[in-house]
């Protein structure tokens, strides 16, 4: 199961977010996401843990501090996308090909 944990420091990197979490619940992925233009750290991340665990995992850091900051963590929900072929009206399309 993914885990959401937000609010982190942007001096944070994947592996510091292994270790915050492993003394819970075993993480098999971490990943802080970045900036795609800069790659600073954007402050949140997520691991991925056993479903089993992800419970235990996300009570036990629920409100802990990491310098300073207090973690944010909750379960991690699917992304919401648009369909594959999104309509959009002739009027838009032309609008935004106008502001460029």
């Amino acid at each position: 199961m993914d885990v959401f944990i937000g609010n982190l420091p942007l001096e944070l990197d994947d592996e510091g977010l292994k270790k915050i979490v492993e003394p819970y619940a075993k993480v098999s992925r971490s990943k802080i996401v970045r900036d795609k233009v800069s790659g600073v750290s954007r402050g949140y991340g997520f691991v991925t843990v056993p479903d089993e665990e992800a419970n235990k995992a996300i009570s036990q850091l629920k409100g802990q501090s990491i310098e300073d900051k207090v973690l944010y963590i909750r379960k991690s929900q699917e992304k919401k996308r648009l369909p594959e072929r999104f309509f959009m009206p002739r009027e838009w399309r032309e609008k935004a090909a106008e502001k460029g």
